[in-house]
């Protein structure tokens, strides 16, 4: 039976080295998991499934949740295209087969590996086990998917409708060198201008992105800044774009993960895994939250209403 990857989250209550686990490694896990499991609960199917589904994101609760997941069949590799549903099936109740959403899901193209997921919001109203059905339609050929989840009672990170930590991240202001600051080869000054606590209380929205370029083992970490770096350049006007790196001390690592100390202000957000992404609106209130990768044209449609 399929569990999700669980990523523990003691790296961010204690100073100990963060090692992620690349995302492309965690579908090539799951394609293992699904073929190696006995599943004793039912996800309707269509016949014999020729895919797989796997879950990209792990910090899922009850209420409405971005989904991000990958679809893989064992012939072909990962799915890029086709019109994509998700169906999701309340496991630990008595309406097992009964299905709770069916939600359109849009393909993300990934800058990397030439990868990507199909991303949807999904509504779990309990916690437990939940079935998830992707069925895909690619011209006359279509087929199906399935996976489960567990849901949680609680997020482990900030969640929709949180008020932002009011976080003192280092920037250039306070007279630190850059290299202090992020583990970005190639850094973009002004993301790194603000706190997180001056930017949230800048009166403007905010786009937090958490990442460490150089240390991101999923290569998306690099990916994401240069999304945001994009963005600051459109849309600074309005709104306010900082990177968080995840580590406090990034000059000191030089390859060394076992140097890697995580920023304690880092460490306040809980998160479970990285890169993370959040919106936080005029009033200091957390909109939207993407874990893992996150387009810039994704993130683009939920900065649309800032624009006005």
């Amino acid at each position: 039976m399929y569990s999700p990857i669980k990523t523990h989250t003691l790296w961010l209550t204690r100073q100990v080295p963060y090692r992620p686990i690349p995302l492309l490694f965690l579908l090539v896990s799951f394609v293992v998991l699904f073929s190696c499991a006995s599943s004793t609960e039912s996800v309707p199917t269509e016949e014999k499934e020729p895919a797989r589904l796997a879950v990209a994101v792990t910090d899922v609760s009850i209420g409405k949740n971005r989904m991000a997941f990958g679809i893989i069949r064992p012939k072909d590799g990962p799915v890029s295209g086709g019109n994509v549903t998700l169906t999701t099936y309340y496991l630990d109740g008595d309406s097992e087969h009964i299905p709770q959403e069916t939600l359109e899901a849009t393909f993300r193209q990934w800058p990397v590996n030439q990868s990507g997921v199909y991303t949807t919001e999904a509504d779990f109203p309990y916690s437990g086990k939940w079935g998830l059905v992707a069925k895909v339609q690619e011209g006359s050929q279509s087929y199906s998917a399935s996976g489960y989840i567990e849901v949680k009672n609680k997020f482990s990170a900030p969640k929709v409708g949180d008020h932002s930590p009011m976080s003192q991240t280092k920037t250039i202001s306070n007279k630190n060198d850059i290299e202090s600051i992020t583990s970005d080869p190639n850094p973009y000054l002004p993301i790194y201008d603000l706190t997180v606590a001056e930017a949230v209380s800048s009166g403007m929205p905010s786009v937090i992105v958490f990442a460490t370029p150089a240390f991101c083992k999923t290569s998306t970490c690099g990916p994401q800044v240069d999304a945001i770096k994009s963005l600051h350049q459109n849309m600074s006007t309005y709104i306010n774009f900082i990177h968080v790196e995840i580590f406090d001390n990034p000059s000191e690592i030089k390859g060394d993960m076992d140097r890697a100390m995580v920023s304690p202000e880092v460490r306040k957000w809980n998160l479970p895994s990285e890169p993370w992404t959040f919106i936080i609106n005029r009033e200091g209130i957390i909109t939207n939250r993407f874990e893992g990768f996150t387009t810039e044209e994704e993130l683009k449609e939920s900065l649309e209403i800032y624009l006005d």
